[in-house]
């Protein structure tokens, strides 16, 4: 028997539950899942699937199938692959696509009969116990789209046109829900890259908010934070030693902070080895063309030098860069490790006089002449970048 088509679907306080749903999963496409089942329970659908489908931009993809918990993960995601490319074959689809963003039940545009003759009825819905859905597709730029459908079982019954017309309520909300999910993402993956870059580098990096509360770490400063010899993050916030006791780090910051003047900083180790040298510089949370936020808290910025990471540039790289050899460039990235060039010599198995011989033919073809100039070209080169971390180990960065 099929349920009272008037329960629940004309509670508009629970359609607007469903809006705000909706603007949830907008912010947090996490929410999607808790949106797709009260959605199916609002229509009382068994099940319930979402897509999003960028071909240029697989990123902005998204595929999700709700109600159907006793089908293997793997053949839901067929279903969903094979879903979106039925768009000329299913006549469902096909009438979708030729009016989009209006909401539509299969019974309304095709017969039974039609519905069961369909390659799609035989293999994507009679499989799965769908009889009746319902749907609507958003078409977004280039060939890009989204579609939001219900599903229900035989003895369901038809939706009706209310359903229709409550899925319709849902439509400009659904749009908005998106144009703002396409805001965020873009917000999100340039934030996700500049991010990207900071942990490549090998310089330190640490971000610290109010208080000097680390919102960041690149993984040069992880390493170097891990080995709490001179700077630590005890709960949260950034801590320097100092065999006096005197705790500076925490007034440079507000001084940083206050007048945006960089301030610098050596930091005395335990270990007896040699100090940190830290750059502190003011970040600051500017809204349109360069206009401040005035009630915002500066961020600051601490650039960490560890003595003890030899500066790393990739012999290849400066083969290319160059025009070095392999012997050349290797001899080139050991003296700007630091190595004399009697100890590169012997790291590379070389005589010195062979070393010696190598380093004229580097000095001419990088038109430096000594040692000191070699290292300072190579180093305002972004060679010397590539010797950052690049282990995938996550971000030094709180939930929120």
């Amino acid at each position: 028997m099929a349920p009272d088509q008037s329960i629940g679907r004309r509670d508009s306080r629970a359609l607007l539950d469903l809006v705000g749903l909706l603007y949830d999963a907008a912010a947090d496409p996490r929410h999607w899942c808790r949106f797709l089942e009260a959605a199916a329970r609002y229509f009382d659908a068994f099940g319930a699937n979402f897509i999003r489908y960028d071909p240029d931009d697989s990123r902005r993809s998204l595929a999700l199938l709700t109600g159907y918990a006793n089908v293997p993960t793997e053949v839901r995601g067929e279903r969903m692959q094979a879903l979106i490319g039925s768009r000329t074959v299913d006549p469902r689809l096909r009438y979708s696509f030729a009016h989009p963003n209006r909401p539509f039940h299969c019974r309304q545009i095709l017969t039974t009969a039609e519905l069961h003759a369909s390659v799609a009825y035989r293999e994507m819905l009679q499989p799965f116990g769908v009889e009746y859905s319902m749907m609507v597709t958003l078409p977004e730029t280039g060939a890009a789209f989204s579609g939001l459908g219900f599903q229900r079982q035989a003895e369901y019954g038809e939706f009706s046109p209310s359903d229709v017309a409550d899925l319709g309520e849902l439509v400009p909300h659904l749009r908005r829900a998106l144009a703002i999910q396409n805001r965020l993402g873009q917000v999100d993956g340039r934030r996700h890259d500049a991010y990207a870059v900071l942990e490549s580098l090998p310089t330190g990096i640490v971000i610290l908010g109010a208080g000097g509360v680390v919102e960041f770490a690149n993984g040069s400063a992880r390493d170097l934070l891990g080995r709490r010899d001179g700077l630590s993050v005890e709960a949260g916030v950034l801590r320097a030693f100092r065999r006096s006791g005197l705790d500076l780090l925490t007034g440079l910051l507000r001084e940083v902070a206050e007048d945006g003047k960089q301030r610098a900083l050596a930091v005395e180790r335990p270990s007896g080895r040699s100090a940190f040298s830290c750059l502190l510089s003011r970040l600051w949370q500017d809204l349109g063309e360069g206009l401040p936020n005035l009630l915002a808290v500066p961020r600051v910025v601490c650039f960490i030098g560890d003595p003890d990471r030899p500066l790393e540039t990739p012999a290849e790289i400066l083969q290319r860069l160059f025009g070095l050899t392999a012997g050349e460039a290797r001899l080139a990235e050991r003296l700007v490790a630091g190595d004399t060039l009697a100890a590169a010599a012997a790291c590379l198995g070389i005589r010195e006089s062979t070393a010696r011989d190598r380093l004229k033919s580097v000095f001419a073809k990088t038109e430096t002449a000594g040692q000191p100039d070699l290292v300072r070209a190579i180093l305002n080169t972004p060679a010397w970048m590539a010797g950052g971390v690049m282990k995938n180990t996550g971000f030094f960065e709180p939930e929120g």
